[in-house]
Order: structure tokens, then C-alpha cells, then sequence
């Protein structure tokens, strides 16, 4: 349905009547580009090599036509991160207004999404695993690559380096719990390092964030001890 809601977007945007500039319909566009890319990525983490929805089929379409091949791994990888390649340029570099535009897609995160990707097709899981020497289709087609591709490791690298780059030009950094206030041992500076990076709002180490939910405080509730 995500995947879908941006190819509607990105197919009809240009011809809407709307009182906005065209820097800002190139953000919108990038964001919804970046959105699509982490969809399919969403996809492949569970599911392997998935269908790309380049275009939405129609709602009229034949059988036929709805009935898709799986697209290959490698061909998933490179048609996400093609279209991170295509929005970052017009993606922001920081949030401007945290209160009114965060969990907008910036830069840094973009190139984050990226470096995730291209890294987990670089682990052993997808780069010549043969667990997955039998996975072919009904055309003798292999969606897993049974060879070992050690440059996909240097292209993982060299998009981790960018896009640590990348977060410290916008001014992220690890974020580091403040002990001026507290005198705290290292170890327990080092639980509230891991804890606070999680949760306390706006901290300098969140690439892409929503403080609008309450997810967070959730989360911990649960992860609590049951006392």
C-alpha cells in the first residue's frame, strides 16, 4: 500500500495545481522517492527477493499481467538505492523546525538507509550464500547470487563513509550522556549513553526520528522487569 500511495504520488505531483514552489515539490518528490526505496528495502528484509513496483499495475490488468516474477536481489539492491541516488541532492541537509517537520527525510538519513542497505546485501546472509543455491524460479532463474562478490563489501564501505560524512556536516554525533550534571561511574555512563540515544528527543545522534508517538515510552515500559 506504501509502495503504491508513492508511485500515485510521484506520477501525479508535477500535474497538480497546488501553491507551492518547485524547490519545494522536489523535496516532496525526493522524500517519496526515499520512501519507496525503504519500502522495498522493508520487503526484502523479510521476504528476500521481491516483485519491484516500479509502476502500479492496473486495477484493470489481465491475470497475466499481475502475476510477476520475483526480481533478483541484486536487482533490488540497485533499484533502491538508485533512487536514493536520485533524491539526495534535492533532500535538505538538516531539519529546520524540529516541531512542525520532524521525521522529514534528510540528507544524512537517506544516505543512512543506503549504507544499510548495500551493507546487508554485502553481509554473508546475501553475498553468495549457498542456502539459497536452490531458490530459482519456474525459468531456471537464480534470485540469489550464488558467487561472492567482495567489491559489494567496497561499495557498502565507501556508502557508510558518506553517510557518516554526511551526519557530521548536519551536526550529528554519538550522542554522549551529559555527566556534568551527575557523577556517575563509566559504566553507568555507558548504560545511559545506549539508553538516552534512544529516547531523549531531538538528541544530536537521531538521523530520522517522529517525537509525535509514543512508541518510546512504550517500548521501555515493556522492556522493564515484571515486578
Amino acid at each position: 500500500k506504501g509502495i503504491r500511495n508513492c508511485n500515485i504520488f510521484l506520477e501525479r505531483v508535477d500535474n497538480v495545481n497546488v501553491q507551492v514552489s518547485a524547490e519545494q515539490r522536489s523535496v516532496w518528490k525526493a522524500e517519496v522517492k526515499v520512501l519507496k526505496a525503504y519500502f522495498h528495502f522493508y520487503l526484502m528484509r523479510m521476504y528476500g527477493p521481491i516483485p519491484l513496483i516500479k509502476e502500479n499495475l492496473s486495477v484493470e490488468g489481465t491475470p497475466e499481467e499481475v502475476r510477476v516474477y520475483r526480481d533478483t536481489w541484486d536487482d533490488c539492491v540497485d533499484y533502491t538505492v538508485s533512487l536514493i541516488d536520485e533524491a539526495v541532492e534535492d533532500l535538505p541537509l538538516a531539519i529546520e523546525n524540529r516541531a512542525t517537520e520532524a521525521g522529514h527525510i534528510t540528507r544524512p538519513a537517506a544516505l543512512a538507509i543506503k549504507a544499510m542497505i548495500l551493507t546487508t546485501s554485502a553481509s554473508p546472509l546475501f553475498n553468495g550464500n549457498p542456502d539459497y543455491a536452490n531458490h530459482v524460479d519456474n525459468r531456471g532463474v537464480h534470485i540469489f547470487s550464488q558467487t561472492y562478490d567482495a567489491a559489494k563489501w567496497k561499495r557498502a564501505a565507501d556508502a557508510c563513509l558518506e553517510a557518516i560524512n554526511c551526519a557530521e556536516e548536519a551536526g550529528h554525533r554519538l550522542y554522549s550522556f551529559p555527566t556534568n550534571q551527575y557523577i556517575v561511574t563509566p559504566a553507568v555512563k555507558l548504560v545511559n549513553d545506549i539508553r538516552c540515544a534512544y529516547h531523549d528527543r531531538y538528541n544530536e545522534e537521531m538521523l530520522w526520528c517522529n517525537p509525535q508517538n509514543d512508541l518510546t515510552a512504550n517500548y521501555e515500559y515493556h522492556a522493564m522487569p515484571y515486578f
